[in-house]
């Protein structure tokens, strides 16, 4: 058993099918790009002056928890919280004063 243990034989290592290379057409663009890297072209004309192919965000619905946190730093939130706190410091020492 221990024989057994000790001296096993290696298993061995089947090769995997590796793909092959694609072969991609780079874009103008990276050209450029590349060009650029290597001091050939200024930066000047790696600007894009077709809008239509920019990321353009279209913003994101607010949720619950946005309009919530939007109110807490909102300066009149935090505005009617000391009116509030203070009418009921008030309120609190007129009526200890009274039952005195």
């Amino acid at each position: 058993m221990l024989k057994r243990l000790f001296h096993r034989k290696k298993k061995q290592v089947t090769a995997q099918p590796t793909t092959p290379p694609l072969a991609t057409k780079a874009s103008p663009e990276t050209k450029k790009a590349i060009r650029f890297f290597n001091d050939k072209v200024p930066a000047t004309d790696l600007i894009i002056e077709n809008k239509s192919k920019q990321f353009v965000h279209s913003g994101y619905t607010k949720t619950m928890y946005d309009k919530f946190f939007e109110q807490i730093e909102s300066k009149d939130f935090w505005g009617t919280m000391a009116l509030i706190v203070t009418g009921v410091f008030i309120t609190a020492v007129i009526y200890w004063g009274f039952n005195q």
